[in-house]
């Protein structure tokens, strides 16, 4: 074996003789933990002592297949744990039978993938006095998290390049250890990151870093102030915004977060059906739509007043359905709520006793209605409302009420709504009721999986056809502010991002300032260059990152804002076929 320095290899250490004299020592992983360990690399990285290591982690497609040996051994432990007291299987034999059917009921019942796991740990030290300290301190914090080290002696040099990028070389001494098999997704959860150059070393991925191709992990559920931390993206049409939002989506779909995506175009449908979610189609002139009547269940808020006044929201939801129907005015909206409470005392449903809610299914709008029709009579603002209203319920629009979904909690853990385009829909009427209930029905699903226990994630591409709504684009700028304390993300995308400080909240607060100032994580992809000079108009943006940002351009890599003010470039980096399912029209 040649090497580019002289070395000295002895039965525990491997030196190199380069032009400083640098000590290392390997030792092998032999026993997993239960549990996730990015934590341990983490402390290793962090310790006060410094230590230097290096970690080889890999992961291949595991030969395992029961061979006719395997069958012997098998058997022959199970004449083992059937044996008398004398001759019965030994603790070891016991667990090592219990993982090879488990593998076997995995790969041949349940069509799942293995893996073989190889991970080798390699310390590096100025001197041996060091190096045996910082081998100590390894072990014991690996301990800590039940990682078993063994070191590495007569084949020390190959299990040291093994943690190089030599070590893509194929040592024949690097075959001398037998990898442990494991579930795919089990071999995933113990990749050790947290050791790149990059991101908070949790979390969920969002790229590798462009300079090293090391993964960055950003933390979205704890974020940096102890809340979940919303992203936004910026970035040109086809440039790789949406590819970088469904690769978040697959992340938080594996941690069983729940999902709510507002998609204009269709183009997540695909990726709906591969997640197994939900997907409601509000584009068309027909379909089933959330019904504002459902009183929901106790969101479990600190805020004792949050579920005394479900009613309440119940009320206005509905309120508001009317009055988007008819345009109504206060007078009118007041007839519709004297309307609201005949149709729920119908029931015998009363504002004041909750224990009655749970009957609210049986209240629709056009019972509601037909209570306008008979206080019109003897109210002339009843009548108003019955007549602007009739549209709604009896004409043209009646049928988005005939069957509408009864959802108390999130049915899926993702819901993806489609809403299409609102600044093209040929019934403007139609599409604000729509788009009404759908926010009604979110926020309180984002109450329930609260209640639950659940995080939310809530995903807005095509911001830019959003914001000038003024149902929907009030509706996400609120969230973005109110969404974290519900235990939820809000994920924001749009090529425009000037466009956001052309837009006037609160008076005269810009919404441009409530979206960047509510998102810790932002990622920017290439930019026109007017539009990359309207947003360095209004936040703070460094000279060398703008750089970055404009040579971007077709290389689908973003720069990506973490951590208060650093900065990283990372491209999202996903296998072909999953990549597949996330071309969008514009690519």
């Amino acid at each position: 074996m040649r090497l580019p320095v002289g070395m000295l290899e002895t039965n525990h250490e491997c030196v190199w003789n380069g032009k400083e004299t640098v000590f290392h020592r390997t030792f092998r992983v032999v026993t997993w933990p239960h549990s996730e360990i990015q934590q341990a690399w983490y402390d290793l990285a962090t310790d006060e002592q410094g230590i230097i290591f290096r970690v080889r982690h890999s992961l291949s497609p595991s030969p395992f297949t029961v061979s006719p040996d395997l069958r012997r051994k098998i058997n022959r432990l199970k004449g083992n744990t059937t044996g008398v007291d004398q001759t019965r299987a030994r603790d070891d034999e016991l667990s090592g039978l219990e993982k090879i059917q488990k593998l076997i009921m995995h790969k041949v019942r349940r069509k799942e993938k293995l893996v073989d796991v190889t991970t080798f740990l390699t310390i590096s030290a100025p001197d041996l006095e060091t190096l045996d300290h910082d081998c100590e301190a390894a072990i014991g914090i690996c301990s800590a998290y039940e990682i078993v080290l063994e070191p590495i002696h007569g084949c020390q040099a190959p299990g040291s390049l093994l943690t190089t990028p030599m070590g893509m070389v194929d040592f024949t001494g690097a075959n001398f250890w037998s990898p442990w098999t494991m579930l795919s997704s089990r071999g995933a959860f113990l990749m050790p990151w947290g050791v790149g150059t990059a991101g908070d070393g949790f979390g969920n991925y969002v790229g590798c870093a462009t300079d090293s191709n090391v993964p960055i992990n950003v933390d979205f559920s704890r974020g940096f102030s102890g809340l979940a931390s919303n992203m936004i993206f910026f970035g040109m049409t086809g440039e790789g915004k949406t590819q970088e939002i469904h690769t978040l989506l697959q992340s938080f779909h594996a941690e069983d977060k729940y999902i709510i995506v507002f998609d204009v175009d269709g183009e997540y449908r695909q990726h709906c059906e591969e997640l197994g979610g939900l997907y409601i189609d509000l584009s068309g002139v027909s379909g089933q739509f959330p019904d504002p009547c459902i009183i929901p269940p106790p969101s479990g808020s600190d805020d004792v007043m949050e579920d005394q006044f479900r009613y309440d929201r119940m009320r206005s939801a509905v309120t508001r359905t009317f009055s988007i129907m008819g345009h109504l005015n206060d007078l009118e909206e007041g007839a519709v709520e004297r309307a609201i409470d005949s149709a729920f005392e119908e029931f015998s449903i009363s504002p004041e006793d909750p224990s009655t809610w749970d009957r609210s299914h049986h209240v629709t709008l056009k019972l509601i209605y037909s209570y306008l029709e008979k206080y019109s009579n003897e109210d002339p603002d009843a009548r108003d409302a019955k007549r602007k209203c009739w549209r709604g319920i009896k004409g043209g629009l009646a049928r988005f009420f005939s069957d509408p979904l009864q959802y108390t909690e999130q049915p899926n853990r993702a819901v993806f709504f489609h809403l299409g385009d609102p600044g093209r829909t040929a019934d403007r009427r139609a599409s604000e009721l729509k788009f009404s209930m759908v926010i009604n029905t979110a926020w309180e699903w984002i109450r329930q999986n609260r209640r639950a226990n659940r995080g939310s994630v809530i995903v807005a591409d095509e911001f830019q056809r959003l914001v000038s709504d003024p149902i929907l684009g009030v509706f996400i700028a609120d969230l973005q502010t109110t969404i974290r304390k519900w235990n939820g993300i809000q994920i924001i995308a749009t090529n425009t991002p000037g466009q956001l400080w052309d837009v006037e909240i609160d008076g005269n607060k810009k919404l441009g300032d409530k979206i960047w100032g509510n998102a810790p994580l932002k990622g920017i992809f290439a930019l026109e260059e007017d539009q990359l000079r309207a947003l360095r108009n209004h936040v703070s943006i460094p000279d060398g990152v703008a750089d970055a940002i404009s040579n971007q351009m077709g290389s689908h890599a973003f720069c990506l804002r973490y951590g208060g003010n650093k900065w990283a470039q990372a491209r999202s980096d996903v296998p072909p076929q999953e990549a597949a399912l996330y071309k969008t029209r514009t690519k």
